[in-house]
């Protein structure tokens, strides 16, 4: 299996592999030239030294690090599969990234009723059915608006 194959097992889409691609060969190319190294034989100082010098020699927000990281992440993972070496990338961060997580807009007692809806056929108030239940669970909704 080569890497495209993996990444396409993983579910990523033809641009993001595209995008994995670039990065690892910028990433090829900096070790082959300052180390004398493929990433099968890279090391974990070799792994954070090429992320300090595309945070200095490229100025990229830590966001964009990140995504960097991730896919050598990917790579370092189909290479450790691949030739059963050990995955430098473990534990490797880039600090200020931290993830959003967004609120759930339905209970798990609202997405039920909801499928218990969808399921005995109320397709025709189920649009009304989705804006009471957005009512119920916001609670700051003051139209009054609810259907028959």
């Amino acid at each position: 299996m080569n890497f495209e194959q993996f990444l396409q097992q993983k579910s990523i889409i033809p641009k993001g592999i595209a995008r994995h691609q670039r990065e690892v060969g910028k990433y090829e190319i900096w070790l082959e030239r300052t180390h004398d190294r493929t990433p099968e034989n890279a090391t974990k100082k070799d792994l954070l030294e090429y992320l300090q010098y595309i945070k200095e020699k490229r100025k990229l927000a830590n966001a964009t690090q990140n995504s960097i990281l991730q896919k050598l992440k990917n790579y370092h993972a189909y290479l450790a599969k691949e030739y059963e070496i050990n995955d430098i990338t473990c534990l490797i961060k880039i600090r200020g990234t931290k993830r959003q997580r967004l609120r759930p807009l339905f209970t798990p007692d609202e997405l039920d009723l909801l499928w218990i809806c969808q399921q005995i056929n109320i397709s025709n108030n189920f649009v009304c059915f989705i804006d009471f239940l957005l009512s119920l669970s916001s609670k700051k909704r003051q139209s009054g608006r609810h259907c028959n």
